[in-house]
């Protein structure tokens, strides 16, 4: 069996969501491992791991956000096989800037090729500057994929990785947390 690692661009994957136009609640309630082994075939992968990276709103920006972002982490921290990995926000409020965030997710993706922890490593973001560290990894002889909203997908991405696989809000709303 493939052994497969997740790696989910939390805020852009929330604003694919949110364009699909889904709610926040079906954004930040979805059962990671449900939905990601969705995505794949159980009986030739083997799901051994979902990172998920986001960066925490400042509770001083806006109270009610921040909390209800606390809570989502919360329930991601409770979830199987799923670690969450941040970064942080700079700037002035609104006007803020994600940082860490794709170089975590690039840093972790070629690591654990070079450790040989994956066969397929599984990327769900629209962000095109993850293209070289794809690359990368497909030189060190890993598959690479991504899954993303069709009409959202990067070209960039779309084009170099091995796979593309599309993903529904249909998808999204039957991952729902039970």
């Amino acid at each position: 069996m493939d052994k497969v690692y997740f790696f989910i661009d939390g805020s852009n994957f929330y604003k694919g969501i949110k364009k699909q136009g889904l709610k926040s609640w079906e954004a930040t309630h979805i059962d990671l491992k449900s939905f990601c082994t969705a995505l794949i075939n159980p009986k030739i992968h083997k799901l051994i791991r979902i990172y998920y990276y986001d960066a925490p709103l400042k509770q001083n920006w806006d109270v009610k956000r921040s909390r209800s972002q606390q809570q989502f982490f919360q329930r991601l921290r409770s979830q199987e096989n799923v670690e969450l990995k941040l970064g942080r926000l700079e700037g002035k409020y609104p006007d803020i800037k994600e940082k860490g965030i794709d170089v975590q997710l690039s840093i972790d993706l070629i690591r654990f090729a070079y450790n040989n922890s994956y066969d397929i490593g599984i990327i769900i973001s629209a962000d095109g500057d993850y293209t070289p560290t794809i690359q990368l990894a497909k030189d060190m002889g890993k598959n690479i994929y991504n899954a993303y909203f069709p009409g959202s997908a990067s070209y960039h991405i779309k084009n170099i990785v091995d796979k593309f696989i599309p993903i529904n809000k249909d998808l999204v709303i039957n991952s729902q947390l039970k």
